[in-house]
């Protein structure tokens, strides 16, 4: 995707994800994955262009060996068709040839994620979080 689709991916975020981390109006995103609607055909029987976006995934917070996909949302409309699969592996995929590694944090909660990654080899290694409170200021 390109600085063009920006607009369309954060209509889309918006609507299906709107805590993601990851959006194209907010730093720390280097790339867009999405995956469109079939267009009609036009009145000729053609092909017309693209249809709306419907699902998206991005790489942000990339270092030089490591690459962090986020921003995984699919439009309620269509979600069951394997289409947040699809996205999320061309971003996976891609992360691993141009940076070696992956990694993402993910809820423990969000079952739904955490089996798409399970299914895209990825391996769950919980972490915990640690709150240091106004004690420890001093």
């Amino acid at each position: 995707m390109t600085a063009a689709d920006g607009d369309e991916i954060a209509a889309l975020l918006d609507a299906a994800f709107p805590d993601s981390y990851a959006h194209p109006h907010r730093p720390g995103v280097q790339r867009w994955f999405g995956v469109r609607e079939r267009a009609p055909r036009a009145d000729d029987g053609r092909p017309a262009a693209g249809g709306p976006l419907v699902s998206v995934a991005a790489h942000a917070w990339c270092a030089p060996d490591l690459c962090c996909p986020a921003g995984v949302a699919t439009a309620a409309a269509v979600r069951g068709r394997g289409l947040g699969r699809a996205v999320c592996k061309l971003a996976v995929e891609d992360a691993l040839a141009r940076y070696g590694a992956v990694a993402l944090m993910v809820a423990d909660a969000n079952r739904s994620a955490l089996d798409l990654y399970r299914v895209l080899g990825l391996v769950h290694r919980p972490l915990a979080e640690a709150f240091f409170g106004s004690a420890m200021a001093a």
